[in-house]
């Protein structure tokens, strides 16, 4: 009946179910109902043989090749890895499945299954499992199953669907078949196989996604051993999937939500980490509820822990909380003076290092959390005296041995610390720098002592060491604030003198000695006074000594300018030949050293002996040139010179050598005439 139907007839008369009934209805008083049944069982027998098929509640049968390939494509075997791959295509889209899902303000990893296959990752905080072929019932399910897996129970209705079961596999065998066929031996298969997949198309979206996403508010669920029933979870598609996820997280990881509202980043953890303890911080407020659980946690084992172990412990089942939420509340119980922290055994480490150190993973099997350490009231009391007795600051005395730690190490002594330093800065290059030095060396140990016994008894037996260093620094601060200007410029008069010192008589040379041992000395304080005294005796004999060298020095130099001016007179010569006076006379007055006055009053010999030379072989080259020209004279006339050209040799300089010693007898005057007799 279906193939005689003409195309025409076909669009007012389809080939549905309900117009074939009505074709075989032979008698009026047929049973519609069995006739229907019997219909529907012979059209499933001629789908089954792959003679016909239905599309859009018609149906048609195959063209030869579509028959072929219908048979083909029926003898297909499918794998259940690609069922389930098919699966997960249809339902992870549509549910939203992700690799994580936020709740109570953590990110909790998902692992998701479909017929036990994994499809998102290997591990994870929670497992999420699609039963589809699986046909254990619910109650053996729930039996057997572990905490943190939810299972989608859709098999329930999927296996007892036989219509869409039968349609999802038929469906499952065209994709196969297609996928591993994609050459084709005729132009006629390549068509066939399109139409097939373009009706596979329609089948999917037509009619197994819309039925799948109907059913799938019928689903039951399984969490850890708890049966869910469909009507327990509201919502359906995405915002079911979600609220089971909730509904399963709320009953895995029961303390969750205690942790909320305390940090849940880096950033909301440094800063509740810095914010500095008032004094009726805690004493007010009762531990809250997740520091009660650590902390009772902690006391179980044996009161002290890794933060590697605590974190592992409240990051599982059943807390799930965040990193930095369970460092935040261990911060919290060490401002509660409840726990103390040390990091590679080194005692009473800063919360704020701990805290920075907590966040590099590799760092936390290197960090624990200790039992606060009970310190006596007698060492407190020491420790707050020793440290009156080296500073002469008064410390107020209580009974909890953290409170004086924390004011001195960690606040007063880093004051003082940086304090002295700045000090050392301004008078690094100095020799009296050295007591600075063995102070800020002195603070800098104290620093390092992280334990508050070790600290305050290190305290207590170092005062009085310490003290007598600190008063002298404390000198040396106050002499540099006050004069270290004028001790600067004793130590410049000393580095600018040091010459002349050794030309100065007996007494001056002693009290300038004594000025370069101050100088080198590194405690100036205490006779500063008197040596800014010995540097003004000095400043005075220098300079009547100045006064002395330069009034003989340019008295001698006059003398010689004098003398110059009398042979360049004789000679004819000008007085520019040699130096002029005024210069040279000048210069010599601005000279302001022993040394240099007594090198230029050396020199005076010398300097006497050139401008001589300069003269005397000015008039040579005056008289050679007269000369010269009287001959030029006479040969210009044509006559022939009276004799051998007139010449003149230049002047030649003697420099007579000098006496080794005084000359102080007449025998010793007559050697010395002999000996520049010979020259």
């Amino acid at each position: 009946m279906i193939s005689n139907l003409q195309d025409s007839d076909k669009q007012t008369f389809g080939s549905t179910l309900d117009n074939l009934v009505l074709l075989m209805m032979t008698r009026l008083d047929e049973n519609k109902l069995q006739l229907r049944n019997r219909i529907e069982k012979v059209l499933g027998k001629l789908i089954a043989a792959n003679i016909i098929r239905e599309e859009n509640n018609n149906y048609y049968f195959y063209n030869e090749d579509e028959v072929e390939l219908s048979k083909l494509i029926a003898s297909t075997t499918v794998g259940s890895d690609f069922y389930s791959e098919t699966l997960k295509t249809i339902l992870f889209t549509w549910l939203k499945v992700d690799s994580k899902i936020r709740y109570a303000g953590n990110d909790f990893r998902i692992v998701a299954k479909v017929d036990g296959k994994n499809y998102q990752g290997n591990s994870g905080d929670i497992t999420v499992s699609f039963t589809v072929f699986d046909d254990t019932n619910l109650n053996e399910k729930a039996f057997g199953n572990q905490q943190d897996i939810l299972i989608f129970c859709i098999n329930e209705w999927f296996l007892k669907d036989k219509d869409l079961r039968e349609e999802f596999q038929r469906y499952c065998k065209v994709e196969l078949y297609t996928r591993n066929n994609q050459s084709y031996p005729t132009e006629a298969r390549k068509k066939s196989i399109d139409n097939f997949k373009s009706r596979n198309k329609e089948i999917i979206e037509g009619k197994i996604k819309p039925t799948i996403y109907e059913k799938f508010a019928k689903t039951s669920f399984v969490s850890g051993n708890t049966v869910i029933e469909p009507n327990e979870i509201n919502g359906n598609g995405a915002e079911r999937y979600r609220n089971v996820i909730f509904r399963h997280l709320e009953s895995v990881y029961k303390y969750a939500k205690l942790a909320e509202t305390l940090p849940q980043t880096q950033e909301e953890l440094k800063q509740k980490v810095s914010h500095k303890v008032q004094p009726n911080d805690y004493t007010l407020n009762p531990l809250s509820e997740p520091e009660k659980m650590i902390n009772d946690y902690i006391t179980r084992q044996a009161n002290e822990i890794l933060l590697a172990d605590l974190l592992d412990k409240f990051k599982s089942v059943p807390y799930g909380w965040k990193d930095v939420s369970i460092i935040y509340i261990v911060s919290e119980l060490y401002k509660r003076k409840l726990r103390d922290l040390n990091y590679r055994n080194q005692p009473h480490y800063p919360l704020t290092d701990f805290v920075n150190k907590a966040l590099i993973s590799s760092e936390r099997s290197s960090l624990s959390i200790v039992p606060v350490q009970a310190i006596s009231q007698d060492l407190i009391n020491q420790a707050i005296g020793g440290w009156k007795t080296i500073f002469n600051e008064h410390i107020a005395p209580t009974g909890d041995g953290n409170a004086p730690f924390e004011e001195l190490r960690n606040k007063r002594l880093s004051e003082k610390h940086d304090k002295w330093i700045d000090t050392r800065q301004a008078v690094e290059t100095y020799p009296f720098a050295k007591h600075l030095t063995e102070l800020i060396d002195k603070l800098a140990k104290w620093k390092n002592i992280r334990e508050p016994q070790r600290f305050f008894e290190t305290l207590h037996a170092e005062a009085s060491s310490v003290a007598q260093i600190v008063d002298i620094c404390q000198n040396l601060k106050d002499f540099a604030e006050q004069s270290l200007d004028e001790y600067n410029k004793i130590k410049r008069f000393v580095e600018l003198r040091e010459v002349d010192f050794q030309r100065l008589e007996k007494e001056d040379k002693d009290k300038a000695a004594l000025l370069n041992h101050f100088m080198r000395c590194d405690n100036p304080v205490s006779d500063f006074r008197q040596y800014r005294k010995i540097k003004l005796e000095l400043e005075q004999s220098i300079t009547e000594k100045i006064k002395e060298l330069k009034a003989a020095t340019l008295t001698r130099y006059e003398a010689i300018f004098k003398e110059l001016d009398t042979l360049a007179e004789v000679n004819d010569v000008t007085k520019f030949v040699f130096a002029d006076s005024d210069y040279k006379l000048g210069k010599i007055a601005k000279l302001n050293t022993i040394s240099d006055l007594t090198i230029e009053s050396f020199k005076a010999d010398n300097f006497l002996e050139n401008a001589r030379a300069k003269i005397l072989l000015e008039k040579n080259e005056v008289d050679l040139e007269k000369i010269r020209r009287k001959q030029q004279t006479i040969l210009d006339t044509g006559e022939k010179p009276n004799g051998p050209a007139i010449t003149m040799m230049p002047p030649i300089s003697y420099s007579l050598p000098k006496a080794s010693h005084i000359l102080s007898t007449e025998a010793e005057v007559d050697a010395y005439i002999k000996e520049i007799s010979s020259v």
